[in-house]
């Protein structure tokens, strides 16, 4: 049997064993994540949505009773009801959540009864929402306990004036039908309720009327007129106080209407509602615990599949492994044996042994293997026999070619040598034959020179023969022309000495001149230090003060930016306080309230409430105090905010004004930025009328040295000319000697015009020859460049050759050590027999021989 089916046979039998521990796990998490699957979609949300509906239940009761709460407000009360519409909703979300899970037969049950107490609650809920939306007005109550007060406040009013009218004293009590605490609240108190708001404004009229009657009583007592005073006050007082009083029952009469919505709506709350609310509640109270059970049960019973699973694994675990060790130990013994044989035959290869054989009779491809392994061991013992024959041939083969190459390298050499000798002779004759063609060059323009003198000279001689028959006749004017010399150079002498004292002058003038160059020159130097020095400071100093000032100015605005907000923050400040003065408004009237009440219980009280009566008293005191000042600081707060606005304009105006700064700071520093310029162009100016004024000095110094050396010429001029004048007067003398040597040079350009032209005739020959040999030298140079370009080509061949020689060496020492290290390796193998082995007169050549 194969290796390949022996492997596959015992890899099957651990992947069956494999696929059954894996087919055991597969199941217990199949069933374990059926019931984690009951616990996440089903049961834990079915908690949560019953939770939820439960915690809307709450805040919805929660809400309830902020409705029905006295200080609720209309607007309070509108938001409320939005918030309990939306919580509404939210739990009909929960609702549709929990029916779409699945639920047993008994959950479905009890969720059907909680169901319908949930609608009943819910339609209880609806009619005290009704009511409540019925209630037009804020605060009923408090309404309903400052219009007692009020009232109660005019009848001690009108008691108060009836006593004052009994004892004839002037009446002591608010007369303005505006400044008593029913004006003030009537003008403060802004009706929701349009019934309210027409009972209040009917209540006015006859609030007037009794405020007009107390003032008319009170000028009549401060008159004496008391009885008049009764009458009038009987007259009119009863039919007005009815009048109040009628306008005071309709307005109370409205607010208890709302007052008794509320009662109503609470009675729904806390009665009917609340009934149906606790049942539904319990019901789905019961139900959460229902599905927290299941929940608990379907984790208890995952808990266990795992402990299952975890069991089957470990006992599938140790079976894999106990039949794997045995039939890896079978599979090991079966192949580490023949791999063990194996691995002592190739070691017996390794020490040179090809005489080493394998002895395995397998079908498998172990055999196979072992059958290959004897096969190759003979055709290696060939190889190595070949391979020692080689070797021998090989190395003859080698050291004929290092003799060869050798001869080559020295033949080589030989030639270079010859060739740089060679090379050195062309250079040589190269040398000589240039040397010789500038000289022949330089007698060839000789001669070509010598001609033309000496055709020159020819035609010199003709012209002395013309000149001498004239020079005769010139020699009589020179004489003429002497005379009237000897009298032009006395008046040039007498002209010099007028040229030299104008010199002087000029000269003197000229060193005033340098002088004020000089200092013009000082004076722009200055101008330019000036200059830089302005151009510097406003560099520097300018910029960095206008730097200063745009950083100053933008800080400045920050801060002002700063101060805008908290003036804005001062305004909202002062807004909060008005609205906290509304609170300690509505509180003082509270307190008069209380102190009214207090008032009507010591009066009923009798001689025991007395002490009681002028608490309420100073109560009453102290509430009225506490509104005249709540008025006051409200005015203080509304000037407070005048100014505060006020101070919001100024303080734009100042940010405009602080963008002005800046931008005017801009604009000063692009000024100083054009002087800077202005000052660093007047600079260069100046630089220039100092560089032309050092200029002009040295033109000066210049002129006065010409000046001076002028003058020096002149001195020189006028002593020259007085010789000449001494030397016109030898020339008259050797005028007459002058016409005799004309007579005699006529007869020597004769002759010499002779010899001039026997010289040109040889001159001529002589040229031709210097023109053959020239060219024969360049020839000759032409010849020795072409020879030593030859010889360069030669010797660069030879190079190569040398070269060539030098790595064929090379190549056969290489050669030469590798066979010196493949003998060794072939003497290691033992081959029985010896007509394979290396003959013994064969050895390698050493290092030093190569």
């Amino acid at each position: 049997m194969k290796i390949y089916h022996k492997l596959l046979a015992a890899f099957g039998v651990f992947a069956l064993l494999c696929a059954l521990i894996g087919g055991f796990g597969w199941l217990g998490l199949r069933q374990t994540h059926h019931l984690l699957t009951q616990i996440t979609d089903v049961h834990l949300p079915a908690v949560n949505a019953l939770r939820q509906i439960l915690d809307l239940q709450g805040a919805i009761h929660t809400k309830e009773r902020e409705l029905l709460l006295p200080m609720t407000t209309l607007i309070e009360r509108q938001q409320i009801l939005e918030a309990i519409d939306k919580d509404w909703q939210s739990a009909d979300s929960a609702i549709h959540a929990y029916e779409a899970l699945h639920h047993e037969e008994k959950e479905l049950k009890l969720w059907e009864r909680a169901k319908g107490d949930w609608q009943a609650w819910r339609e209880h809920h609806q009619e005290m929402i009704n009511l409540v939306k019925l209630v037009r007005e804020e605060r009923v109550y408090i309404l309903e306990s400052t219009l007692a007060q009020r009232r109660n406040d005019h009848f001690l009013w009108v008691i108060t004036l009836e006593k004052a009218i009994e004892q004839g004293k002037a009446f002591d009590g608010e007369l303005s039908p505006f400044r008593c605490a029913l004006g003030l609240w009537l003008r403060l108190f802004e009706p929701q309720n349009p019934d309210l708001a027409d009972a209040l404004n009917d209540m006015k009229t006859p609030h007037q009327q009794l405020h007009r009657l107390g003032e008319e009583i009170n000028n009549l007592l401060l008159q004496g007129d008391q009885k008049r005073a009764r009458i009038r006050f009987n007259e009119e007082a009863e039919n007005i106080l009815r009048d109040i009083d009628e306008a005071f029952d309709y307005a109370l009469t409205i607010l208890r209407s709302d007052i008794s919505l509320l009662t109503q709506a609470g009675s729904f709350a806390f009665n009917q509602a609340a009934e149906s609310a606790e049942a539904a509640a319990k019901n789905l109270d019961q139900l959460a615990k229902i599905n927290h059970q299941q929940a608990e049960e379907d984790r208890r019973l995952s808990n266990n599949l795992v402990e299952q699973d975890r069991l089957l694994a470990l006992l599938a675990a140790i079976l894999g492994g106990l039949l794997a060790l045995g039939g890896g130990t079978y599979l090991a013994r079966s192949l580490s044996r023949p791999i063990e044989a194996s691995a002592t035959m190739l070691s017996r290869l390794e020490q040179g042994d090809l005489d080493a054989h394998l002895d395995l009779d397998r079908r498998d491809e172990i055999g196979v293997m072992a059958r290959a392994m004897n096969a190759m061991t003979a055709a290696l013992r060939q190889v190595i026999g070949a391979l020692r024959r080689t070797a021998g041939d090989v190395q003859q083969t080698a050291a004929s070619i290092e003799s060869s190459a050798q001869d080559i390298s020295s033949g080589a050499k030989q030639q270079d040598d010859e060739i740089c000798d060679m090379s050195t002779v062309v250079l040589e004759v190269d040398s000589v034959a240039a040397e010789l063609s500038q000289k022949v060059e330089t007698l060839t323009h000789s001669l070509d020179e010598s001609s033309s003198s000496a055709q020159e000279m020819t035609g010199t001689v003709r012209s002395t023969q013309e000149m001498a028959d004239h020079l005769a006749e010139e020699v009589e004017r020179i004489a003429g022309t002497v005379r009237e010399m000897n009298g032009t150079l006395s008046q040039s002498v007498d002209f010099l000495d007028v040229v030299d004292s104008a010199s002087q002058q000029t000269s003197a003038d000229t060193e005033e001149l340098a002088a004020s160059s000089t200092q013009v020159g000082e004076l722009a130097h200055e101008s330019t230090n000036l200059a830089e020095k302005v151009s510097l400071m406003a560099q520097k100093q300018g910029e960095e003060a206008l730097d200063d000032v745009l950083r100053v100015t933008s800080e400045n605005r920050n801060l002002i930016d700063e101060y805008s907000r908290v003036i804005d923050h001062l305004g909202e400040s002062s807004a909060n306080i008005g609205q906290m003065m509304e609170v300690i408004r509505t509180v003082a009237e509270k307190t008069n309230l209380l102190s009214l009440n207090a008032a009507i219980i010591a009066s009923q009280a009798g001689e025991h409430g007395r002490s009681f009566a002028i608490v309420g008293e100073e109560i009453r005191q102290l509430s009225q105090t506490t509104t005249s000042s709540v008025l006051d600081i409200e005015q203080t707060i509304r000037q407070v905010q005048e100014g505060v606005a006020s101070a919001i304009e100024l303080v734009a105006r100042i940010l405009d004004g602080a963008d002005l700064s800046l931008d005017a700071s801009t604009r000063a520093k692009e000024v100083f930025r054009h002087i800077i310029e202005n000052s660093q162009q007047a600079s260069g100016m100046a630089h220039q009328i100092a560089g032309a004024a050092r200029a002009q000095t040295e033109k000066c110094v210049r002129i006065r040295r010409a000046t001076q050396e002028n003058s020096q010429q002149i001195e020189k001029v006028k002593r020259m000319t007085t010789e000449q004048k001494q030397g016109s007067d030898m020339i008259v003398t050797s005028v007459e000697r002058l016409h005799s040597v004309a007579d005699r040079l006529r007869i020597s350009a004769q002759e010499q015009a002779d010899g001039t032209q026997r010289i040109s005739g040889t001159l001529s020959d002589i040229h031709t020859f210097s023109v053959s040999v020239d060219e024969v030298c360049q020839g000759l140079r032409r010849s020795c460049q072409s020879m030593t370009s030859s010889l360069e080509k030669i010797d660069q061949i030879a190079s190569s050759n040398h070269k060539s020689s030098a790595m064929l060496t090379q190549r056969v020492e290489e050669q030469l050590e590798q066979l010196r290290r493949l003998l060794p390796e072939l003497d290691r193998f033992q081959i029985s027999g010896s007509e394979d082995r290396l003959p013994d007169n064969v050895e390698t050549t050493p290092e030093e021989e190569v």
